[in-house]
């Protein structure tokens, strides 16, 4: 069967539009009408999404069938806004500006690259924060992570649940992971993991925005 190329450039267009960023690739062959695809089937699909404008790209994602998901994005998108140049940039802002970040507003303290022993060593948090009876491991990563940051997640959550039970009282840990764009494969794996293990890890995506206003002239009368 011959590929639809309208087919499959107004169909992808409408899936972007609807905010869509990610598909199996098998659901991108059927957008084009086919039931299987070779490899040369996806080379012509992604020529056709380029030239729509569409971007076709692989995740670097551990996944079970390599290759199996790709993310769609129709051109740049300044409504994301700009990655920081760096963790440590990052880091940085948030512990200058996290009273004005309504996800950490609530934190009484926030501390940056704390060691928290694990395994006969430890482990580096890079932001931990406390709460109302509580205590809040965060990892930091820019772009989407890759297949690390999940089982970097736990580690930390897994060390500071050992810290806090030598405490009389110990308090609550949970789980805060601030990527630059989405992973969905370890999203979905440490939800699995946080549901099993009676634990939370809230996920958030960061970017940095600039609002440029331009000055009025000054609207003054004269005598």
């Amino acid at each position: 069967m011959a590929l639809d190329r309208d087919q499959l450039e107004r169909i992808a267009t409408e899936k972007v539009a609807d905010g869509r960023t990610w598909a199996k690739r098998r659901t991108i062959a059927e957008w084009a009408g086919r039931k299987k695809v070779s490899s040369a089937d996806l080379d012509e699909i992604q020529e056709v999404l380029e030239a729509a404008g569409i971007g076709l790209y692989p995740t670097p994602l551990r996944l079970r069938e390599p290759d199996d998901t790709v993310r769609i994005s129709c051109g740049d998108s300044p409504e994301v806004g700009l990655e920081f140049g760096s963790e440590a940039e990052l880091r940085e802002f948030l512990l200058t500006h996290h009273k004005r970040l309504h996800p950490l507003a609530r934190l009484d303290s926030l501390k940056p690259e704390v060691r928290v022993p694990f395994d006969d060593s430890y482990v580096v948090v890079d932001l931990v924060g406390t709460e109302s009876r509580g205590v809040v491991v965060i990892e930091l990563k820019l772009g989407d992570g890759y297949y690390k940051i999940g089982s970097q997640i736990r580690r930390y959550i897994e060390a500071m649940e050992l810290e806090e039970a030598k405490r009389a009282s110990p308090r609550r840990v949970r789980g805060v992971v601030i990527t630059g764009s989405e992973n969905p494969y370890e999203e979905a794996e440490i939800c699995g993991w946080a549901e099993d293990n009676g634990s939370r890890v809230d996920w958030y995506y960061s970017c940095l925005m600039l609002k440029l206003t331009e000055a009025q002239p000054s609207q003054t009368t004269g005598p």
